[in-house]
């Protein structure tokens, strides 16, 4: 029991690692599919995530 919830806070401020930029990316493909629910295709999607991916 070490592990307790100050320590984990410890150890999360001192290591420089995060996953935030992954994160970032999946609630981006999430928007996009939310947006486009029902309207249209695999390749579709491919392309405009893609698409977002270099425009914004």
């Amino acid at each position: 029991m070490a592990d307790t919830r100050a320590t984990r806070g410890i150890n999360a401020a001192s290591i420089a690692l995060s996953n935030g930029v992954t994160e970032g990316n999946v609630n981006k493909i999430k928007q996009i599919k939310r947006d486009m629910y029902g309207r249209a295709s695999y390749e579709l999607l491919r392309k405009k995530v893609i698409y977002q991916s270099l425009f914004s």
